[in-house]
């Protein structure tokens, strides 16, 4: 509360214990957006995670679909009775086509799973930080606070007795 006194309107007056209230609300906005951050994080961690077993499970359906395949293009060349050169020399140019093609899906799959994978180490780190923030560096800022609000208390004492 602030009051002004009649006979000057230029000093104001703090009421007593106000002064550490806004440094308390400071400090709890500090903290929720702390939290709310180490939630966002943890949130993209878990969408990263599951993407991650997503692309796992597209993988092994992938390798499934490209393993009978191959099966299917074995036994059809098993069935057919009479090949001639021609045949075998076109058959065998399929099959490795297929091959380099399921080795590049593979190699792409890959490259996703292992690009996700670092996406999620970054995003580990970032939370690390904000832990780290959270545990070591907002004690420092809440001391200076300290430090300032006492700071404040010893002028508002001087300035009272100089009035």
């Amino acid at each position: 509360m602030v009051t002004a006194s009649a006979a000057n309107p230029l000093k104001v007056k703090a009421a007593p214990g106000r002064l550490s209230e806004p440094s308390n609300w400071l400090k709890e906005k500090a903290m929720e957006k702390c939290k709310h951050k180490i939630q966002q994080l943890e949130e993209v961690k878990a969408q990263n995670l599951e993407h991650n077993e997503q692309l796992k499970k597209e993988q092994k359906e992938h390798i499934r679909v490209l393993v009978r395949r191959a099966k299917e293009q074995e036994k059809e060349l098993e069935r057919k009775e009479k090949i001639n050169n021609e045949q075998v020399a076109q058959a065998v140019k399929e099959k490795l086509e297929l091959i380099k093609q399921n080795k590049q899906e593979a190699q792409e799959l890959r490259n996703s799973i292992k690009a996700v994978e670092q996406k999620i180490q970054k995003e580990e780190e970032v939370k690390a930080y904000w832990l780290e923030y959270k545990n070591v560096g907002s004690i420092e800022h809440r001391r200076i606070i300290t430090v300032r609000e006492n700071e404040l208390v010893e002028l508002v004492k001087n300035f009272r007795e100089i009035e």
